[in-house]
């Protein structure tokens, strides 16, 4: 009788061990680095006919939906579209040699642990005037660009205030843009070969919904005395009357290779210039607040 039972033991372990061994073909497909993450979906939504999102009844545990989901969900975000998964290997010599190019950067620029910040204005708040609806206050500063080759010349875009110019590190500061069909200014891209030309983007990039009909945009303006006088470019619109209602050209950006390339970041879509200004092409109709393109691949943008 105790043989009986001990083999029925022994049986029903084989068994057991035999299944689980067994596994379904989606779980080797997972587990192989080699195998398209596209094959493995299919092959588990294959086996799987019922619905996987419904609610949670313990089952997904103990037939794998939930290691599948996240494992998919992990890998979804790291494989390349054609569902080729990335060579481990390749990643991790890759950063490696981030680490070693980081802790080269690290050792030949050490960073200062005695940082000093000193406040360089504006010291002349306009009051607060309840009567007159001035409520007082410093106005803001969307973006400062540094003039190529100098840094004691910079630029400060005012969202509602127009551009500003320093000659002498930011001690003092002037503007002459008071006169332009707009004073919204959110931000200016520099000619880094030729820095006398610069493009000048209009509207209150920060305060799209704010109550005043200076966040419309009047376009991209340019410059080519360094921002002595300003001219409208193939991209312009007349303040209120034309082009985009409440609209703002947010960012913009010069090819520092081929500096007749220029793209402009606007709220009603990202356009194209390939003649530094006179005609644009809208590439996406889509809101785009910056732009920022690889160092060392001016050809890679990122909106």
């Amino acid at each position: 009788m105790k043989k009986h039972i001990l083999s029925l033991a022994v049986a029903s372990l084989f068994f057991t061990l035999t299944v689980k061994a067994q596994s379904p073909d989606w779980v080797k497909m997972m587990r192989n680095p080699n195998v398209n993450v596209h094959d493995v979906q299919k092959a588990f939504y294959a086996s799987h006919d019922s619905d996987i999102t419904e609610p949670s009844t313990g089952a997904e545990e103990e037939d794998g939906i939930a290691a599948f989901k996240r494992w998919e969900w992990m890998m979804q975000a790291r494989t390349f579209p054609t569902g080729t998964r990335p060579d481990p290997i390749t990643i991790a010599n890759q950063y490696q040699s981030f680490l070693h190019t980081r802790n080269m950067h690290k050792s030949s620029h050490p960073l200062s642990s005695t940082a000093t910040w000193t406040y360089v204005g504006n010291t002349s708040v306009p009051p607060n005037i309840p009567s007159d609806g001035n409520n007082g206050g410093d106005g803001r500063v969307s973006h400062v660009r540094y003039y190529p080759g100098n840094t004691n010349i910079m630029y400060a875009c005012c969202p509602t205030g127009g551009l500003w110019k320093t000659t002498n590190g930011g001690t003092s500061w002037s503007t002459n843009t008071d006169n332009l069909g707009d004073i919204a200014t959110s931000d200016i891209a520099i000619n880094p070969l030729k820095p006398n030309v610069m493009y000048l983007a209009t509207g209150d990039g920060d305060g799209i919904n704010s109550i005043y009909t200076t966040v419309t945009t009047i376009g991209v303006l340019k410059s080519t005395d360094g921002g002595t006088t300003w001219n409208a470019t193939g991209l312009s619109y007349t303040l209120a009357s034309s082009g985009p209602s409440y609209a703002t050209i947010n960012n913009i950006f010069v090819n520092p290779t081929d500096t007749s390339i220029v793209l402009a970041a606007t709220s009603f879509g990202m356009y194209y210039s390939s003649n530094s200004g006179a005609t644009w092409t809208q590439e996406v109709n889509e809101d785009f607040m910056s732009l920022c393109y690889e160092p060392s691949h001016p050809s890679m943008v990122y909106a």
